[in-house]
């Protein structure tokens, strides 16, 4: 595990630059297999400790990728787990990197805001409400992927129906 040392940075699951007291961090394209890489959320859990630490950092603004797919994004990470190109582990370190973050977030000593556009899953709308601020734009669209793959949001795989007939 490598210790992230500087404000501003390119790593594997978001980008991050400083402008005066705020961090920006930029969440990169592909973030549902991102998430699943436990040395890419180390990556991440170590930054926002950097942030943390710091008292001249006084507010973090995510932003959310700008070109991601939402729901098709999603359906392909499910297929990708069905059909066994991924480990079935994978949705498991999902959810547990989601819910470890919105953790994170929730015991934040900063002010950190949430800006995003475009197709965004409900699976990160929640992230989105651990927030203290959320910044949506017109062309927003929330959805909810869950409900085409007959799936509870958050269901875990292991505890699911999804067999490889299912129709993501």
């Amino acid at each position: 595990m490598r210790k992230v040392l500087s404000f501003e940075g390119n790593y594997d699951f978001f980008s991050a630059k400083r402008v005066e007291n705020i961090v920006i961090l930029n969440i990169k394209e592909n973030i549902l297999l991102q998430a699943t890489d436990l040395t890419a959320k180390d990556s991440l859990f170590e930054y926002l400790e950097l942030v943390s630490e710091s008292d001249a950092i006084k507010v973090v603004l995510i932003l959310g990728a700008p070109q991601k797919k939402g729901s098709e994004e999603y359906f392909r990470f499910y297929r990708q787990v069905m059909e066994q190109k991924l480990d079935p582990h994978a949705i498991n370190r999902l959810y547990n990197a989601v819910n470890q973050f919105i953790l994170r977030l929730v015991d934040f000593n900063k002010m950190i805001v949430h800006a995003d556009s475009g197709k965004v899953i409900s699976l990160f709308m929640n992230t989105s409400l651990a927030c203290d601020y959320r910044i949506v734009a017109d062309n927003t669209v929330f959805q909810n992927p869950c409900l085409e793959l007959e799936l509870v949001p958050k269901e875990y795989y292991s505890q699911t129906k999804i067999s490889p007939h299912s129709k993501p």
